[in-house]
């Protein structure tokens, strides 16, 4: 399931993160986020060659944990 991030505004608050990830923080009433933009791989002309798949991983260990109740963040897949 898809999640609809269309209503969330940008975070003003003490955002900190790691990771090489270029990432918007955000909001929505009593909720926050980050939205972590996708790795991208371009060619010496600036065509995309290659896109990592890493929040693949990140959505199914979320799930995993979640279902052997180990506490972990809630991870939601937004396409742009």
């Amino acid at each position: 399931m898809l999640k609809d991030f269309s209503n969330w505004k940008e975070y003003t608050g003490n955002s900190e993160g790691s990771g090489r990830s270029e990432k918007i923080w955000l909001e929505n009433d009593n909720e926050i986020g980050v939205f972590k933009f996708p790795k991208v791989k371009k060619d010496k002309y600036g065509n995309i060659i290659e896109v990592s798949t890493e929040y693949i991983a990140e959505k199914l260990s979320s799930i995993i944990a979640k279902t052997i109740n180990i506490k972990n963040a809630e991870i939601d897949i937004r396409l742009l």
